[in-house]
């Protein structure tokens, strides 16, 4: 876990440098920020993110790396999330994959969802599963800023069957892009 989180502090200094974006997510009982870069003319994106929740006294830090596409007006991110989350009582690592879509309902209006799993043999330490889905409308305030609120889950299994959930529950969230 240590070996992971120094990994992640060390490619900070990196995120922000070329940093395209800034996250802020505040949920019941939870609170996170994230950056995002964009790599290859916007074909890929970098992400880095930290999840807070204190009344579990949880912290969950991730960085992935998705392919960005657009089919039919629809845009989404696929690929995966490498984590480590430091629970109260246990620690562990993983890897997550997944993706989301956003679909545009309007101008400036759209819903977005998400889904991430990783299951047991693509976890380490105290964990044995990771399993998060989100969904929830956003509407794009100007070009480089967007408002969102929605529903979602983040679930981490411990390899004694005991379920936290880090998120769960409704969510709001600000996006700014650089």
């Amino acid at each position: 876990m240590k070996h992971l989180v120094i990994a992640m502090g060390l490619l900070t200094p990196f995120s922000l440098a070329h940093a395209a974006g800034l996250d802020v997510r505040i949920g019941d009982d939870v609170v996170g920020i994230g950056l995002q870069s964009s790599l290859a003319n916007e074909a890929a994106e970098t992400e880095l993110m930290l999840l807070r929740n204190d009344d579990k006294d949880t912290t969950l830090l991730s960085a992935g790396l998705f392919v960005t596409g657009d089919r039919g007006g629809i845009k989404g991110h696929l690929g995966v999330k490498a984590y480590g989350a430091d629970l109260d009582w246990a620690d562990g690592y993983g890897l997550a994959l997944g993706g989301d879509l956003i679909f545009p309902l309007a101008a400036g209006i759209a819903i977005e969802s998400g889904l991430f799993y990783g299951p047991e043999p693509l976890t380490a330490s105290d964990l044995d599963n990771y399993q998060e889905w989100y969904i929830g409308a956003s509407y794009e305030v100007f070009d480089n800023a967007k408002l969102a609120a929605g529903i979602g889950s983040l679930e981490l299994e411990t390899d004694n069957n005991v379920t936290v959930d880090v998120e769960d529950g409704v969510f709001v969230e600000m996006s700014l892009r650089f």
